[in-house]
């Protein structure tokens, strides 16, 4: 269904997202994360990340102003 409705990367965000919420749902209330779900989670914030970088440096403006902070 995301792939009809959005592109590929869209889709990857969502299924990282399917595969930290099928680990979380396995975890008992009160543990630590296991080493699985810390890896997904890691991959959720970078593609959340990477995807809303890409986005916004789509603006000439915006990436300009980013931009200043990388310098």
């Amino acid at each position: 269904m995301v792939d009809a409705l959005e592109g590929e990367k869209e889709s990857e965000v969502v299924r990282y997202l399917l595969r930290l919420r099928d680990g979380l749902e396995d975890q008992k209330s009160g543990q630590p994360m296991s080493s699985e779900i810390e890896t997904a989670r890691a991959e959720v914030i970078n593609m959340v990340n990477n995807f809303f970088y890409d986005r916004l440096t789509g603006f000439p403006k915006i990436k300009d102003y980013m931009d200043t902070f990388q310098k």
